[in-house]
């Protein structure tokens, strides 16, 4: 693995960093991204578009199983070795100073490596670490020597000190580009601290155009200069672009200029120039025979009082700068309306002109012409973190970017375009790159984006939409484009969501869904080429063949889905190559290429991920099944059993289906749903239902479990695989557990002769199991009602209420496991152990939200509510961990609400827009005359029985106290929950039962857990002394913040 340029606000580690036996950061092993990788471009590392790439919604976790995870990432802690390698170097390399390392340049085993000597092209150079001062080049006479045309040299991250003459020297001829990154100059003295010649035998001072044509470029980004005495300049250039932005000049004494420069541009902005010493009668920047373009610098304290405080100019007068009122260096802007971003984008640029847009901003273009990019790189962006979750909106407007330049379009959502959101003009030699952008709710226009070398056709009175006969096929091809990891919505289109014109187009982790054009999703005219990878095509509706039509190109397609897509030419719903045919004509001839994939296995899908529950929309069965042996029958026997890939069954309304014998297998995608909320029960046996293999998609709706004796549902299928319960019930099961998630395939197979805390910690993920609108109600189950055991379980309009005898909780995870909750209820509930919901061994809770408690009784401990095990043993007396509370003041569930919701909400990502809220359609079975009728005996009986319960309550509250002043030695007061939210450490829980149940397995299992961090593969821990599990439970896991 690699990792570059991450930052964490607390400890040192940007890694891995393993909460269990050890605080020691883990480093990723590898140099540079390997294959899954590669530069772009642009100079910025991408994901590789290759037909081995493979990506799925649900990686597989678990230790790696091949390079060991303590191998440190390579870095050069030498100089002599680090300046070998660099001078040897042929281009295309990252070289990385370890963190902390001094390189001093006046040790003599040094002596023959000064100075460090640069002639390739596109090489990086960086620190290890994003701290400051971390990666330190100090003394020496020139520490860098740049000699060459040498382009793309980037140096990030170091820091230059005590140089004597000059720290970094460039002897350059055109073209050359170099920049500087978060790099300090300190406490440098000598002629210069960083000298640029260019060896040009004519150097003509060039215009902002000319410097566009002409790449001399020098950068100095979010730099430092500080304390430095330099007798001809802190820089000076001969001949070069200088690019200075976001960088900090302080403290520092000159005996000329602060800048000095002939026959060259000077572009210096949001810097800061303070307390610099300047001789009398000289200025910030000395430009013989220069042009200087200074704006948004703040300058202050500068000089003696005769220097001027800025440039002068051709005719002597001194032009102070364009200064702030306040230092923003090292500050990048953001912008967050269209007139700061138009500025922005019409700014010299360097290597790259990064622009970022403020997150939550809506850049509206209503009345507005395009932004036409024509010149260098550009990189747009939403947020420093360049996410499309930063919400920012690019809004109206005809066509919003006009783009013939190379540009890189990240994290952006566009909207609303009555042409097209970009109009991508160049020719095949630039590169146009969008990634993790959507398009959504564009009701007019051409294409969301339209690939195409040529003008768009205007309309006229008599041609109020525009055909694809309409375009003229360009003179040549026209621009290279990538799409990846972005979606296209609701888009309503002449031609296609992506419409590409005699292009080269790659689109790759992309999702399609409910759009409507010429081609539903994808459409490819006059020519080109095409690779198509992991992407999702849903709902789309076109009026040619396929939900992607090409003509006359070379195609390439691989794990590529679809589902629900309708055409009005021909029965081709996939990938539609017309061929020996005009463009227009819609019943062409042509091959159709269906989609390889059975699942969506595009990357950030969120509402087209096989995560989903299975598809209803296959027609159930004839009839229905009242007995068990037919269902069983129906499923399992080979001579009788489903063909089809995912059906749905029926079973017979008010039907109670008495367990025989075995369970039912379920090791194909199946749906089981019970006939007009009909009341459907499942009854008896050992285990009913067990979901097994790989891939498997399964969901039950409606019905009822009880009377199990040992695990209702054993949910035993690979980490691929979902299981889906909706409007479903447990009660009066009284085995261990009654739905249990665990992997067998790399476990071991639960055949009900161990306890739970016996199995072995499966090597890879367990599955993932949802529960909506869910009850689980009057259990008496020896280890918790839900058991996740390294899986996913996520709970949603869910009720736990009178679940008795309980040692682990009412929902337990251990070994890795993730749980999620929301708008759910735990009512008397009781456990033995602390909390009704229970985490151990590194497991974690994703989301938790809206969740209500009354009532819930423990027997060790103080905590009712969410309790994760900490890094201290449990022992006889306490058990140390973090106690969450639950956040909600009453029940919200629809049983417990006169006014239900016809339908339930799922938002699993709070800052998603209103404009991409995933909502789940389906009818509350609160609804249903099922629990309807139970909710009037309910009422009845709570009528009958308040007094009683009164009564009893303050009976057991009294009680509790009498053992508490018996002796218990407890925490004074309540756990506390500070203002943020973010829960607190309980101190050690005393026991006030003999009912301690905690296990030794359970230590066990922590242990496996921590060593598999630092070994090649995951320990299974050992059970082979059941006998012991009733010993008392031990755990190592650090305290660490709630992360949930």
């Amino acid at each position: 693995n690699f990792g570059a340029e991450n930052v964490v606000q607390f400890g040192d580690c940007t890694d891995i960093l393993v909460a269990g036996t050890t605080l020691d950061c883990i480093v990723f092993d590898a140099a540079e991204c390997a294959s899954t990788f590669e530069s772009d471009s642009m100079g910025l590392p991408q994901p590789s578009i290759s037909p081995d790439l493979s990506v799925t919604s649900s990686p597989t976790r678990g230790p790696p199983t091949t390079a060991s995870p303590t191998v440190k990432e390579p870095c050069f802690d030498d100089w002599a070795t680090f300046s070998e390698a660099a001078r040897d170097s042929l281009g295309g390399e990252s070289l990385i100073l370890c963190a902390g390392t001094r390189f001093d340049l006046d040790d003599e085993k040094n002596a023959d490596h000064v100075p460090l000597r640069i002639t390739s092209n596109n090489l990086s150079i960086r620190c290890a670490s994003r701290r400051r001062d971390s990666c330190v080049v100090s003394g020496g006479s020139i520490q860098m020597k740049v000699t060459g045309s040498v382009r793309e040299l980037v140096v990030t991250g170091v820091t230059f000190s005590r140089a004597l003459v000059t720290s970094v020297s460039a002897d350059v001829s055109v073209p050359f580009d170099i920049e500087f990154v978060e790099c300090d100059w300190k406490n440098n003295t000598g002629s210069t601290t960083i000298e640029i010649t260019n060896l040009e035998d004519e150097l003509p001072v060039r215009s902002l155009q000319e410097q566009l044509d002409v790449t001399n470029d020098f950068v100095c980004d979010q730099c430092v200069f500080e304390s430095n005495k330099a007798n001809d300049g802190v820089i000076a250039a001969i001949g070069a672009s200088l690019f200075i932005d976001f960088t900090d000049f302080r403290n520092n004494e000159v005996e000329g200029s602060l800048i000095s420069t002939e026959s060259s541009t000077v572009n210096i902005a949001d810097s800061c120039v303070t307390d610099t010493g300047i001789s009398s009668g000289g200025s910030l920047i000395n430009s013989t025979n220069s042009k200087v373009y200074a704006e948004g610098s703040y300058i202050s304290r500068n000089g003696d009082g005769e220097a001027c405080d800025g440039f002068v100019d051709e005719f002597g007068a001194c032009i102070p700068f364009n200064g702030t009122d306040s230092c923003s260096a090292a500050k990048r802007r953001c912008h967050a309306d269209l007139e700061s971003l138009i500025d922005a984008l019409s700014r010299p640029q360097g290597v790259v002109r990064v622009v970022t847009i403020c997150e939550n901003s809506i850049i509206d273009f209503d009345g507005q012409p395009a932004i036409e990019l024509s010149d260098g790189r550009t990189h747009i962006r939403c947020g420093t973190r360049a996410s499309h979750r930063n919400s920012c909106f690019i809004i109206g407007g005809g066509v919003q970017f006009l783009v013939t330049s190379s540009l890189l379009l990240q994290g952006l959502t566009f909207s609303r375009s009555s042409v097209a959101s970009i109009h991508a003009a160049g020719n095949e030699s630039t590169m146009l790159e969008i990634i993790d952008c959507q398009f959504h709710q564009v009701e007019s226009g051409q294409a969301s984006i339209l690939i195409y070398n040529g003008d768009i056709p205007s309309l006229t009175s008599n041609r109020r939409r525009l055909a694809i006969t309409d375009f003229n096929e360009p003179d040549e091809r026209s621009m290279t484009v990538q799409v990846m990891f972005s979606s296209f919505f609701d888009v309503n289109v002449e031609l296609s969501p992506v419409s590409c014109l005699n292009c080269n187009v790659v689109v790759a982790n992309c999702q399609f869904e409910g759009n409507n054009g010429l081609s539903g999703g994808i459409g490819v005219w006059f020519g080109g080429s095409m690779d198509l990878q992991q992407s999702c095509f849903r709902s789309n509706i076109g009026e040619l063949a396929g939900s992607v039509y090409v003509t006359n190109e070379t195609v390439s397609e691989s794990e590529n889905w679809s589902d629900s897509n309708e055409v009005t030419t021909g029965d081709c719903l996939d990938l539609f190559s017309a061929t020996g045919c005009a463009v227009d004509d819609q019943a062409c001839s042509g091959t159709c290429v269906p989609f390889s994939s059975e699942t969506c296995v595009a990357l950030a899908a969120p509402t087209l991920a096989p995560t989903e529950s299975p598809t209803t929309e296959h027609m159930p069965i004839e009839g229905c099944y009242g007995d068990w042996d037919e269902l069983r029958d129906k499923i399992q026997n080979p001579d009788t059993s489903i063909q089809e890939e995912s059906v749905v069954l029926a079973l017979c309304s008010s039907s109670a289906l008495e367990v025989g014998g075995e369970p039912i297998v379920l090791d194909k995608n199946i749906s089981i749903e019970c006939i007009d909320d009909g009341d459907c029960m499942i009854s008896g046996g050992s285990t009913q239902f067990v979901v097994r293999g790989d891939e498997i998609n399964v969901s039950f709706l409606g019905i009822t479990f009880t009377n199990a004796s040992d695990v209702s549902i054993l949910a035993v299928a690979n980490g691929n695989s979902l299981a889906h319960f909706v409007g479903c019930r447990w009660t009066g099961n009284e085995g261990k557990t009654s739905v249990l998630v665990y992997n067998e395939a790399s476990g071991e197979v639960y055949n009900g002769s161990k306890p739970l805390e016996g199995l072995s910690v499966p090597t890879n993920q367990s599955m993932r199991v949802d529960f909506e609108t869910c009850e689980f109600v009057s259990n008496s189950l020896q280890y918790s009602v839900v058991t996740n055991i390294f899986g996913h379980t996520r709970f949603l309009n869910t009720l736990f209420e009178g679940n008795a005898d309980l040692q682990i909780g009412v929902v337990s995870a251990r070994a890795l496991a993730e749980v999620t909750i929301q708008d759910s209820c735990f009512i008397d509930n009781g456990s033995n152990s602390p909390g009704t919901v229970f985490l151990a061994n590194q497991s974690r809770l994703l989301n938790v939200s809206n969740l209500y408690g009354s009532d819930n009784q423990v027997s060790f401990g103080e905590c009712t509510e969410i309790f994760t095990l900490a890094e201290t043993e449990c022992t006889a007396d306490a058990c140390d961990g973090l106690c969450t509370s639950f956040d909600a003041s009453n029940c919200s569930l629809p049983s417990f609400n006169p006014t239900p919701s016809p339908s339930l909400e799922v938002d699993e990502n709070p800052t998603r827009r209103p404009t991409e809220e995933l909502r789940l359609q389906e009818e509350s079975v609160f609804s249903s005359g099922f629990f309807l009728r139970n909710l009037v005996t309910a009422a009845a009986i709570l009528a009958v029985g308040g007094v009683a319960f009164m009564f009893c309550r303050r009976q057991q509250t009294s009680t509790a106290k009498e053992k508490t002043a018996a002796g218990a030695q407890t925490e004074e007061g309540d756990p506390e929950t500070p203002a943020n939210g973010d829960a607190v450490y309980e101190d050690p829980i005393p026991e006030t039962t003999s009912g301690n149940l905690f296990l030794e397995s359970e230590r066990k299992e922590d242990e496996a857990l921590g060593e598999g961090a630092h070994t090649s593969e995951m320990q299974s821990a050992d059970y082979s002394n059941d006998d012991e599990y009733q010993g008392e439970y031990d755990n190592n896991r650090p305290d660490e913040p709630n992360l949930s």
